[in-house]
């Protein structure tokens, strides 16, 4: 059984036979007079012919053969298997039989075989030879790629076959340098041979060299003096590169041109420790650094690795997890053009800032000039290892970035660099653009901007960062402006609400992003102070980096003005964030605050990015500002409408003005409207009121807020109101305005840290007589009480309780204990209901002896508060009444100076002294003139002098002794009747009851009459007539105390 092939003078099969017999001697094939040139004979078996015979004619004599440009030129394949080398194929020997060591053998999957030609030539075909002892099916499938002397495909052609013998390709006269062939997997060649002629273009081939050879190059580390990176590019194998151990290391080596590299191989150490190149990965840089290619190899104490590139290239990296120790590192290639000029650096010894800093690798290490990589040899910037971190480079101009290079260290720690991100911001700190890798490189990381403006380069990494240089090569902007901002926070003074574990507020402020804030949960804040007045452009919050980023997942950032007004407030809400870059759009402030709603508040750092504008104080310029401001409400006096727990008014006044604890603040009760009140205790000149809100919670109590400046008699003189939603600050501007009084009024409750009173003191500071509350504490009186109601709560400081008296006619008074001059009486009215009752009365003051010296009438619609203006009236008693309704007051505040004591009676004469009657009605008797009560109200316990109606009236007391009489006082009936006492007359009895003075009055409904006797009258008796009825409540007799005029009748009440 054989077969019988005529083949043309390229190989291709004309025509074929096939004989199936038994043990021929002899065998004849008829071809029929086909052309040919070679026959072949293919036996499956021995194959033992004595005799092949071929006759025919000759037609011709075949082509001139071309030269076969592959013969015996350098090859190389993707695998060798079984000792087939890549050289086999190009031996001349087309025979296809293994045992002769004549097939190279590739095994797969994706298996490729290239010859170098050695020169440019013009390719008309590629024959194949394959193995014919076996394993034909091989060959099925193949790709056959034509390369130029740099490498570049420029012509493929496919085969797809059937268990062929030979393959022949034909390429139409392509010029190439190289011929690859590719299978999906093993390949078994016994001869490649490319066929064609000489190329006009051969002078333009240049032949595959070492580029490394006696090339720059550096390592990582080094063992010793002897072993240094260069020997491992001296051509000599016995001369050997050696790192130290213990990290990861690496080798490069400098080509000093764009090459064109085709593969670099290692040959490794030839005397021992081959498992050194066990693990390995090989790079390719470009000029720029940046990885252009890379192979990673695991194997088993090689001798060679070779990893194939065909990429343009400037540096070749070799990176291993330990030892690098080699005999020779080859890269084989085409030397290129020259390398690009560099721009030049822009960022060496420029001011740099790092967000952590480990032991003595500071910032400035990593804009040195030195790009070495090594521990304790060159200067490294290395941050602490946490999450966030970050190092930035002030270029101090605007500059056209092209590119910004980072250089990692060089003895360990490659992975650094991993996942790093480079932000190029402007002058203002605005983010321009961001870079950022995904795959990694042990040394380098080279970012391309392309000329982008900016003044500031940041970098971002994962974790750690470790840097040995960072180069910005940049060229000349044509940005004409350039304006620097700076983080005005770092090292300004800081604030916070509470503090836990010592980490206080200024570790927000310290450039250190390690250290962090730390506050007890609840609402809470954190503030700092820049010190001047800014034009801001971007805040920067860094979260705690190492653990519980949760507790910024909710906050608010304000700005406040340097008066503490809110210029702008930005919100956050996420999910566990690391770094958050608020843009600020130029607002101008000088106080920046985060608060938390209910959390921990820590804060690894705060940065706010902006320029000063002008230095200042309490708000204003400076220049514009008196040189004697000052805070003219510290420790003055003050007082409150309401109190809850121990929020005195005084804490406002304290000087703390941003207050946590409640038991230092002032707070009122809720539902009420509430006033709080200091007295500057001199004239100023008032600017500004700034109310400090509490802190902790319950910010909507300044909501609604007024002032009021009073003057030195208690006169509104200016007001100003604020209508806003949750305040820190509220500030109240005034021009000057003249007062010595300041009060706060609220809707509802009001809760203050603090109230500062700003401005400077008057010229006529001198005029201010201080004035207060004289009713407060007092001795009061009215009616009737319901329900609790006392009067005395009318004078207890405290509007959220209240009086409470009868339905009818009645009244609630007050005693100074002193004469005062009065300026202003205020009435707070009930505050939970019933204001109605307050719709319509009259106040009245009375002098020490219960005459009216003055009284005003209010009618009006449920008022909350009524202000009595006078005009320093002096007098000693309140006293309201209400023709009918009820009494019930909140307050009662009677504000003036005391001028004189009440004069001393010694006492009053007639109290308890015998007396008599014209007659008696109802029980009411005589004596009950004298019982010391003058209240005037039938039915109560007030007892009541009352006689027959419809007859003439006297009632008459007994002093028992003869006495010096200046003064008989007469209390009526208050209830009702008043009348009754239009016309009374009164006389003084001598011991023997003769008449030795008489006084008559004659008025209108009085309550009080007073008698007043000019000279004093000695005598035992007075007596009252009245014309009818007599109903009174009681008779005072005085000897002492001055009398107003002459003697005469008054109508006191």
């Amino acid at each position: 059984n054989f077969s019988m092939f005529v083949l043309d003078f390229d190989f291709n099969v004309v025509s074929s036979k096939t004989y199936a017999g038994t043990e021929p001697v002899f065998v004849d094939f008829d071809f029929e007079g086909v052309n040919g040139t070679y026959v072949r004979l293919v036996i499956d078996g021995v194959m033992a012919v004595p005799e092949l015979q071929v006759f025919g004619r000759v037609v011709g004599a075949p082509p001139t053969p071309l030269t076969d440009f592959a013969l015996g030129k350098p090859t190389e394949q993707s695998a060798v298997g079984a000792g087939g080398l890549p050289e086999y194929a190009v031996d001349g020997d087309v025979g296809g039989y293994w045992g002769k060591n004549t097939i190279s053998q590739i095994p797969g999957p994706n298996s490729y075989w290239t010859v170098d030609l050695g020169t440019i030539a013009v390719i008309k075909n590629v024959r194949i030879f394959t193995r014919h002892d076996c394993c034909f099916e091989l060959m099925n499938n193949l790709d056959i790629d034509i390369l130029d002397h740099k490498l570049d495909v420029i012509a493929t052609q496919s085969f797809i076959g059937s268990n062929p013998l030979f393959i022949n390709i034909y390429f139409d006269n392509v010029e190439g340098s190289f011929v690859r062939i590719r299978a999906p997997g093993d390949m078994n060649l016994a001869e490649v041979q490319v066929l064609g002629g000489a190329s006009l273009n051969a002078n333009l081939y240049s032949p595959i060299q070492n580029l490394a050879l006696g090339k720059p190059a550096r390592q990582s580390t080094t063992l010793g003096d002897i072993f240094p990176a260069s020997n491992a590019i001296d051509d000599d194998v016995y001369s050997v590169c050696h790192t130290q151990g213990g990290t990861p290391n690496y080798w490069m080596v400098d080509l000093q041109s764009i090459a064109s590299i085709k593969n670099v191989e290692i040959v490794n150490r030839l005397n021992c420790c081959q498992e050194n190149l066990n693990d390995v990965e090989i790079f390719i840089l470009d000029y720029d650094l940046k990885v252009v290619k890379s192979e990673k190899f695991l194997l088993d104490k090689p001798a060679v690795v070779n990893a194939v590139f065909n990429v343009n290239g400037t540096y070749a990296l070799v990176a291993v997890p330990g030892v690098f120790a080699v005999a020779e590192v080859r890269v084989f290639g085409w030397a290129g053009g020259p390398v690009p000029a560099t721009l030049p650096n822009v960022a060496v010894g420029k001011p740099v800032e790092m967000s952590t800093t480990w032991g003595d690798a500071v910032a400035q290490n990593a804009v040195d000039g030195n790009t070495g990589g090594r521990w304790g040899v060159d200067g490294l910037a290395i941050t602490s290892k946490h999450t966030s971190n970050y190092l930035m480079v002030d270029l101090q101009s605007v500059a056209a970035v092209r590119d910004v290079r980072v250089y990692g260290r060089e003895d360990c720690c490659f992975d650094l660099l991993d996942g790093l991100e480079v932000d190029l911001l402007d002058h203002e700190m605005n983010l321009l653009k961001t870079q950022s890798t995904a795959g990694h490189h042990p040394l380098f990381q080279n970012f391309r901007f392309e000329n982008v403006d900016a003044s500031y380069v940041r970098l971002r990494g994962k974790e750690e960062l470790a840097l040995a240089e960072v180069e910005v090569l940049a060229g000349q902007s044509s940005a004409s402006v350039y304006d620097p901002v700076s983080n005005l926070a770092k090292g300004k003074n800081a604030t916070q609400l509470t503090t836990l574990h010592d980490r206080g507020a200024d570790l927000a402020v310290d450039g250190d992003l390690a250290t962090s804030t730390f506050s007890t949960k609840g609402l809470g804040y954190w503030m700092v102070d820049l010190g001047v007045l800014a034009t801001i452009t971007h805040v920067h919050v860094y979260n705690r980096i190492d653990c519980c980023k949760e507790n910024l997942n909710t906050f608010t950032l304000q700005l406040f003005d340097a008066d503490y007004n809110t210029v702008s407030v930005k919100s956050f809400q996420g999910s566990e964030p690391e770094f958050l870059d608020f843009n600020m759009d130029r607002s101008t402030g000088r106080y920046v605050r985060i608060v938390v709603p209910d959390n921990f508040l820590m804060i690894a750092e705060v940065q706010v990015y902006g320029r000063e504008v002008e230095a200042h104080e309490y708000g204003r310029l400076a220049k514009d500002l008196p040189a004697n401001i000052e805070n003219f409400a510290l420790g003055k006096p003050t007082e409150q409408s309401t109190m809850v727990g121990t929020g005195y008014s005084s804490y406002a006044v304290d000087g703390l003005t941003t207050v946590y604890d409640p038991m230092n603040l002032t707070i009122t009760k809720d539902g009420f409207k509430n006033y709080w009140m200091v007295n500057l205790e001199t004239i100023s000149d008032i600017l500004d009121i700034r109310v400090w809100n509490r802190a902790d919670c319950c910010y909507d109590s300044l909501n609604e807020v007024s002032a009021e400046i009073l003057d030195k008699d208690m006169k509104i003189v200016s007001t100003a109101n604020f209508v806003g939603q949750d305040p820190y600050v509220v500030n109240l501007y005034f021009n000057n305005v003249q007062g010595s009084y300041i009060r706060l009024n609220s809707p509802d409750k009001l809760y203050l840290a603090e109230v500062e009173v700003f401005g400077t003191k008057a010229a006529n500071a001198q005029e201010y007589v201080p004035i207060s509350n004289l009713a407060l504490g007092k001795p009061t009186d009215q009616r009737n009480t319901r329900n609790g109601g006392v009067p005395q709560l009318a004078v207890d400081g405290d509007i959220s309780t209240h009086t409470y008296t009868g339905l009818g006619q009645v009244h609630w008074m007050v005693n100074l204990q002193t004469i005062a001059s009065i300026k202003s009486i205020h009435i707070f009215n009930r505050q939970d209901c019933c204001r109605e009752f307050l719709n319509s009365f009259t106040m009245y003051v009375l002098d020490y002896d219960h005459n009216v010296v003055t009284n005003q009438t209010f009618t009006g619609n449920e008022p909350d508060f009524v202000d009595f203006s006078l005009d320093n009236v002096e007098g000693t008693f309140v006293r309201l009444e209400i023709e009918k309704g009820r009494l019930m007051l909140g307050e009662v505040q009677v504000y003036g100076r005391e001028v004189a004591t009440v004069p001393d009676r010694e006492k009053n004469l007639a109290v308890g002294k015998p007396t008599e009657s014209s007659s008696v009605r109802s029980a009411g008797k005589p004596e009950y003139a004298v019982d010391g009560n003058t209240g005037g109200y039938w039915g109560t316990a007030d007892k009541l002098v009352l006689t027959k109606e419809n007859e003439p009236g006297y009632w008459m007391v007994n002093l028992e002794i003869p006495s010096a009489i200046r003064n008989v006082r007469i209390y009526g009936r208050e209830d009702c009747c008043l009348e009754i006492m239009n016309t009374v007359e009164i006389d003084i009895l001598d011991a023997a009851k003769q008449v030795v003075a008489t006084q008559s009055f004659n008025g209108d409904r009085p309550k009080v009459i007073n008698f007043y006797f000019e000279p004093i009258v000695i005598g035992q008796f007075v007596r009252v007539r009245t014309p009818g009825q007599l109903a009174m409540s009681e008779v005072e007799v005085y000897s002492a105390g001055p009398a107003p005029n002459t003697g005469a009748a008054v109508v006191a009440l």
